[in-house]
């Protein structure tokens, strides 16, 4: 397995580490791969939490995209009670001593988070810095079915960073991220319009060339 993702990285534009690992697999092994690709100058999107996503962000990822809740469980030892639909870190508006705690985290990782809240907000960090990116909610009527739409926004963030032709992880700029940040949205909210995971509305596309040029492997029906 180890020999065949390096030899896949040589001619790969991007990896993604997401999920629990299989049984069988090392301690480790996450933190591994990121580590090949790093060496091969590949960019890592990582989708983790607990322990696995701290020995990844050691390896210096280009994102994770986790949503808070995540974040707070692995990084700010259980000091803030809910999840991602309950208690304060589903709150509409986050209290200053959260967004200062996340700020702080951000400073001590060379890592790109973009932390989604379901509905709302979306928190993103950078070296200290922080911005949050308002969401549009989606009207109760229009949602079919959430399944995928996480999956959905992690692929559209890769999809766009790739439009972008994959810049250099220090010439990547808040500002870019917030551009995929609104393509991710949009595209996890029209998976959430339909019941098939992972696949958009039909009709999306004139939608999505709204928010500059819309990359076709994303498609669905």
């Amino acid at each position: 397995m180890s020999e065949i993702v390096q030899a896949k990285l040589s001619s790969a534009s991007a990896l993604v580490i997401a999920g629990s690992m299989a049984p069988g697999f090392p301690v480790g092994y996450q933190a591994q791969m990121a580590g090949w690709a790093r060496c091969t100058g590949v960019p890592v999107f990582v989708d983790l939490q607990g322990e696995a996503l701290r020995e990844v962000v050691k390896q210096g990822p280009a994102l994770v995209k986790i949503n808070l809740s995540e974040f707070a469980s692995t990084f700010l030892d259980d000091r803030y009670s809910g999840a991602e639909h309950s208690g304060v870190l589903a709150a509409r508006e986050l209290g200053p001593d959260l967004l200062e705690a996340a700020r702080a985290v951000s400073c001590r990782y060379p890592v790109t988070f973009v932390l989604t809240r379901g509905p709302n907000s979306i928190l993103l960090l950078r070296n200290g810095d922080l911005r949050i990116c308002p969401v549009a909610p989606l009207p109760v009527q229009e949602t079919l079915s959430t399944i995928g739409s996480g999956d959905t926004f992690m692929a559209a963030l890769l999809a766009r960073w790739m439009v972008f032709g994959l810049p250099e992880e220090d010439a990547l700029t808040l500002h870019l991220v917030e551009s995929l940040i609104d393509f991710a949205v949009a595209c996890a909210q029209s998976n959430a319009r339909t019941m098939r995971p992972g696949f958009l509305e039909t009709g999306f596309m004139p939608v999505a060339a709204k928010i500059n040029s819309f990359p076709t492997s994303l498609t669905g029906d």
